[in-house]
């Protein structure tokens, strides 16, 4: 039987419900603090696991909030203040050749897809976004006006 726009309309927004995706306005921003863009995202823990959620970014820190799903499984929420951001770019990934080529954990990590990589002084952290570029993009801008301000 087909869907109907209405009932596959109502099954995504059950699937959203059940899997407890963060909204927007679900981060409690500080006194002063604006929001400045929100992603879906999958943050790569390891290479053998990506937690759901969406990537917060105001303008003093970027915030990962797993979604209720992950984080009944153990995500844990991650926030990285902007001073401690080195660089925001890409990390290319193995794209199809490495399904065949890569160990099948890797899979799961998000590491066959380009990934945003966020460059912190202790590491970094890697998110699966739909637009990485555009996404390094708007943290770059952001820590550009952030450094402005504070020099």
């Amino acid at each position: 039987m087909a869907h109907s726009e209405t009932s596959v309309a109502d099954d995504d927004r059950r699937l959203w419900q059940w899997l407890d995706v963060p909204e927007p306005s679900d981060l409690s921003v500080r006194t002063g603090e604006t929001l400045q863009n929100t992603w879906l995202t999958n943050h790569t823990e390891n290479r053998r696991i990506a937690r759901g959620g969406r990537l917060y970014l105001t303008d003093e820190r970027i915030v990962f909030r797993p979604h209720g799903f992950d984080a009944r499984l153990g995500a844990d929420s991650l926030a990285v203040e902007l001073d401690e951001v080195r660089l925001a770019t890409t990390e290319l990934g193995s794209g199809l050749a490495g399904v065949v080529t890569s160990p099948l954990d890797t899979l799961f990590g998000g590491g066959v897809r380009t990934r945003l990589r966020v460059q912190i002084d202790d590491g970094a952290e890697l998110f699966v976004v739909d637009d990485p570029g555009a996404v390094a993009r708007a943290i770059e801008a952001v820590l550009a006006a952030y450094r402005l301000e504070r020099d």
